[in-house]
């Protein structure tokens, strides 16, 4: 028997947190980062909704810890359905965004998972954002007809950047990260790139356990923690401390005593010493993001303390978070909300601020 989703409206709440509407008619699944010349910048779903053949990339930046936002401008618009993003800053400066082009759309521009694909590409900046290049192939390993990046591309001490991917097995890889035989559901890995971003391969198998959605964060002991949503929409949590080649089996963070509160999908941010926080999507009341910390370097995570950081979304399509540290401590968090309280029925994304020392 299913556990009800209890009412949670006395949780913590961040109240201390400010607000800002970052993107107004749109704004889906951002994908937050910090540039080397402390901008932030954000690629986010403009043109249409979860699905629609119109569907496009879009970039928003501030240059003042998060409190403006620039108006969106079109990154990646081309005839297909152009979604499901992942960016990050190269060591040199490039910028680097993946991407699934899908075309599982009939002619009249309905939805159809039974035709087309998710054609995976990347595009490069060397320019801090203004203009983009390439619309170059990703080749996802093992990952077949249906996949897709994700999230913060993130660069480790040697200089290798690592990238996020998931997606159905090609039953006719048999290469490098093979999922073992028997393996039902999505697959995570990760892509690697040793040259700044110009091409990407050596893919390493995280999950074979149906996940999908996953968050890196590179730790200062060298170890790479990746949280990853389940197939039913909760958390796990894994590490790896040979670089991304071998991981821990996944330890369950989120859903509840009996895992069944879609509470996902996550994004990492390292705050100090061996505190990291975990920002994750809520869509069960008090609908939006909240908060989760760890005290060992992401071996244990706080359930329990959970505080609320985004608590007036209207319905379940929200959450998404994506967080910075900026230098003075403060948190970053950009999600979107099909509707809040505040501003109903609006699709938006939102920017929270907050200082991490009001986390537990």
């Amino acid at each position: 028997m299913t556990t009800a989703a209890p009412d949670e409206t006395a949780l913590p709440r961040l109240d201390t947190a400010t607000r800002t509407i970052a993107v107004r008619g749109g704004g889906y699944f951002p994908v937050l980062i910090q540039l080397k010349d402390g901008r932030l910048a954000a690629v986010v779903r403009g043109g249409a909704p979860h699905l629609g053949k119109a569907g496009r990339l879009d970039w928003i930046e501030s240059k003042d810890g998060g409190k403006t936002w620039s108006e969106p401008t079109v990154l990646v618009d081309g005839p297909w359905d152009d979604r499901n993003p992942a960016v990050g800053q190269m060591r040199n400066g490039t910028i680097v965004v993946a991407y699934a082009e899908c075309s599982a759309y009939n002619a009249d521009g309905s939805w159809n998972p039974n035709t087309g694909s998710f054609a995976l590409y990347y595009v490069t900046s060397k320019d801090g954002g203004k203009t983009w290049f390439g619309r170059r192939p990703l080749n996802a390993g093992p990952i077949g007809r249906v996949g897709s990046p994700y999230g913060r591309i993130v660069t480790l001490k040697d200089g290798t950047s690592l990238m996020s991917v998931y997606g159905e097995a090609d039953p006719a890889y048999d290469g490098p990260g093979k999922p073992p035989a028997g393996s039902r559901g999505d697959l995570v890995g990760i892509l690697r790139s040793r040259d700044n971003g110009e091409t990407w391969g050596d893919f390493s198998l995280v999950s074979a356990a149906d996940h999908n959605e996953t968050a890196l964060l590179p730790m200062p002991d060298g170890r790479i923690l990746a949280a990853m949503r389940t197939g039913k929409g909760q958390l796990d949590v894994c590490e790896s401390a040979d670089g991304g080649r071998t991981w821990s089996p996944p330890a369950p963070v989120t859903g509840g005593p009996d895992r069944a509160w879609p509470e996902h999908p996550a994004d990492l941010v390292h705050l100090s010493g061996k505190r990291v926080l975990m920002l994750t999507g809520r869509r069960h009341a008090p609908l939006g993001v909240m908060a989760i910390t760890s005290k060992d370097g992401g071996r244990t995570w706080d359930y329990a303390g959970r505080h609320l950081v985004a608590w007036t979304s209207q319905n379940g399509d929200c959450g998404y978070p994506s967080g910075v540290r900026l230098r003075d401590g403060t948190i970053v968090c950009l999600y979107y909300s099909v509707g809040t309280t505040e501003l109903p029925g609006v699709e938006q994304a939102i920017a929270v601020r907050f200082a991490d020392r009001a986390l537990p």
